[in-house]
């Protein structure tokens, strides 16, 4: 059959100032977005490796080891109070770890820090204090 040419063109593929810029993307989320994204099985995995297990509980405020260990496996999923606090711990050690290091990213969560009046992060966050404990490692990082 034949095919009437005037219906088709050739098209070819756009120059000058109609082309798009290329796609850029960022390597390192945001330890805001990493704390939204990352599943809650990832962040007890990491916090455990990081503050150990006796931390974690004692921020999510439980004391069964078990509770912490099917978190981490993603067995089970902690209650939604213990998962913001998770949460926002991850969200914190992350903010300190990436001005610093994980080892004073560890250190700032056991001691005392007078933007917390004198409390330690681990137990403001146990408190349910997210908000300070936020301002208080974004500070922590751009201050040192």
């Amino acid at each position: 059959m034949p095919t009437d040419d005037a219906d088709t063109e050739t098209l070819s593929p756009p120059t000058g100032p109609t082309e798009s810029p290329p796609l850029q993307f960022r390597l390192d989320p945001s330890p805001y977005e990493a704390s939204v994204r990352d599943s809650i099985a990832s962040i007890v995995q990491f916090l455990i490796e990081m503050l150990g297990v006796r931390l974690v509980l004692h921020i999510a405020d439980r004391s069964d080891p078990g509770a912490a260990a099917s978190w981490a496996s993603g067995e089970r999923k902690p209650r939604q109070a213990a998962e913001q606090k998770l949460r926002t711990a991850y969200r914190a050690f992350l903010t300190i770890q990436f001005a610093d290091n994980e080892h004073t990213a560890r250190a700032w969560f056991i001691g005392l820090n007078p933007q917390l009046g004198d409390e330690a992060p681990a137990t403001a966050l146990r408190e349910a204090q997210l908000r300070d404990v936020i301002v208080a490692a974004e500070s922590f990082a751009q201050t040192g």
